[in-house]
């Protein structure tokens, strides 16, 4: 299902690639890539709030989970340094 959300910026960027537009292309995939990462994080987030907590929050603004998940990530990422 997250595939099938991002292939449409995808295509756009073969078809500016492929019309000379270098720039556009990158652009283009550099998004889908941030949705994708993005989405890596935010539904596990969502789903483990949901079905642990309880917290129907997260299917009214599922924007509040970048909170913890940023949270736990920098502590991931800049605990073991």
């Amino acid at each position: 299902m997250i595939t099938l959300s991002l292939s449409p910026g995808q295509r756009l960027g073969w078809a500016a690639w492929h019309a000379g537009a270098r720039g556009v292309a990158f652009g283009c995939w550099g998004l889908a890539l941030a949705l994708l990462l993005a989405a890596f994080l935010l539904v596990p987030a969502g789903m483990t709030r949901l079905g642990c907590e309880g917290d129907r929050t997260v299917l009214r603004a599922p924007w509040r989970l970048w909170l913890a998940v940023r949270s736990r990530l920098r502590a991931y990422v800049w605990g073991g340094m």
